[in-house]
């Protein structure tokens, strides 16, 4: 079993080991029996291939015990032939989220496809692309998760159904922030700061950390008299450098805004947010409480 782990299931020692602390009962697989079956499916028929099924494997060693008949073709299937991915797009979303291969098509896949498709107006190729942008919405669940970040975006911020669907759709991974942590601190902060910007525009900002960017970016230039020179889409993308070499500052002053931003952040929060030039744009990091800039 550890041999094929690590030769035929291309896991190397490490992965194997790793695979195996993780899920304990792997030992108690026989090769024939299970995870030669499992192991072939995944590069065969959902068409992954060797070496993104080794990714799978070390990913998520629970696939592993999935049904293929129960679990592993049925969700296949249906990424492949209803969402309309097509082998390759199925094989992709499977590598970035192997969870989706233990969700039930039923109870799980389809509801969330029919949410986006149907009751959010995207349409079956609309509900794909959100989907391909962020598989962790096929775990989520509608009513306690999916659900209040549209109605957030389209009663509270005022974009309307159609508005939501088009926020998602261009930023699919904003179903993956907390309204109350992380979307809401944020569109309140900007708001402030950008008043006459379209709440939509902002919302796309809503993947970047609010202390260890929006903050820190938003208090230099105030200090050096520029506020309102740029947009807030343009002063939020802007690499550190870049932004340093438009205000005309340096990285060390920078630097000691944004660590100033996460102390004061620290001192009102239980859990700061990571700070630093890394914090940025694209990074999901918490956006949680207010702070005053």
């Amino acid at each position: 079993m550890f041999r094929f782990l690590a030769e035929e299931a291309g896991l190397g020692r490490a992965g194997a080991l790793r695979a195996m602390d993780r899920v304990p009962r792997v030992r108690n697989y026989s090769v024939e029996g299970k995870l030669a079956r499992r192991h072939t499916f995944l590069v065969e028929e959902a068409g992954l291939g060797r070496e993104r099924a080794a990714k799978v494997i070390a990913r998520w060693p629970q696939v592993l015990g999935y049904s293929v008949r129960k679990s592993l073709r049925p969700a296949t299937r249906f990424l492949v032939e209803e969402l309309g991915l097509g082998k390759d797009g199925a094989a992709k979303l499977i590598t970035k989220f192997p969870q989706v291969l233990g969700l039930s098509v039923e109870h799980n896949i389809a509801p969330k496809v029919r949410y986006l498709a149907e009751e959010l107006g995207l349409g079956w190729a609309g509900a794909a692309k959100v989907i391909t942008g962020c598989p962790t919405v096929l775990g989520m669940s509608v009513d306690d998760n999916i659900a209040p970040k549209v109605r957030y975006l389209a009663e509270e911020l005022g974009l309307g159904r159609a508005g939501a669907g088009k926020v998602i759709t261009g930023l699919p991974t904003v179903l993956n922030l907390s309204v109350e942590d992380n979307i809401g601190p944020k569109m309140r902060y900007l708001s402030e700061h950008f008043p006459d910007t379209d709440a939509a525009k902002l919302v796309s900002l809503a993947c970047c950390s609010l202390v260890g960017r929006l903050v820190p970016r938003v208090r230099l230039l105030r200090r050096h008299g520029q506020a309102g020179r740029f947009a807030a889409s343009t002063m939020a993308l802007f690499t550190s450098a870049t932004f340093c070499e438009k205000v005309g500052v340096t990285l060390v002053e920078y630097d000691a805004e944004v660590a100033s931003c996460v102390r004061e952040y620290a001192e009102k929060q239980p859990s700061p947010e990571g700070g630093g030039r890394g914090g940025g744009c694209g990074s999901r990091g918490a956006g949680a409480g207010e702070i005053d800039g």
